[in-house]
């Protein structure tokens, strides 16, 4: 297969999910999402790592399922953390390698202003630091950096580190605040 073909496989899968996700918005709720690994609680951790995995492929938000495992898990705090950073270390490593194996590079015009500057931002000695505080603020979405440093060909343990670093230190706030609460409220 060409990675043309594997690219429009990739989006045509992405564009479906997303069009199913926004008739059905109340299955990416965490209270769906919670119940969906409860159901199976022997399997919920497997299932949790899982979901991270394709959550990737799919570009859906990890907070979700970070939110979850906290709240499903608060005596288990720490393994959902390692899950977590686990499922969270493969998809975005996925995400960067597809990212330059499928030339993503033409999907941005690189003669933009907002271009250019992400990539000088990310190629100066900085660079470290904005993925760390890309990966660390919710808000933004961390797939994102995952494409532009795959597509800039940013160095992968620069990368990754610094993600994995943003990651550990949200994760951490989230899993063992959910689980406080869960804990003191619940």
């Amino acid at each position: 297969m060409s990675k043309k073909a594997i690219r429009s496989i990739w989006v045509l899968i992405i564009l479906s999910s997303a069009t199913y996700f926004f008739f059905n918005q109340d299955i990416l709720n965490e209270n769906v999402i919670k119940e969906f690994i409860s159901e199976y609680q022997s399997y919920g951790l497997v299932i949790l790592l899982l979901l991270h995995i394709l959550r990737g492929l799919l570009l859906f938000p990890a907070m979700p399922l970070i939110v979850v495992g906290g709240l499903l898990y608060p005596s288990s705090s720490f393994l959902v953390l390692m899950i977590s950073l686990v499922g969270i270390a493969i998809s975005s490593s996925m995400i960067y390698f597809l990212s330059e194996e499928l030339n993503f590079k033409e999907s941005f015009n690189q003669d933009s202003k907002t271009y250019i500057k992400i990539k000088n931002l990310l190629s100066s000695k900085f660079g470290f630091f904005y993925i760390l505080g890309w990966a660390f603020i919710p808000v933004v979405p961390t797939d994102l950096v995952s494409f532009i440093a795959g597509t800039m060909k940013i160095s992968y343990w620069k990368y990754i580190s610094a993600l994995m670093l943003g990651a550990l230190i949200l994760c951490v706030f989230t899993i063992y605040g959910s689980g406080f609460l869960v804990l003191e409220y619940f």
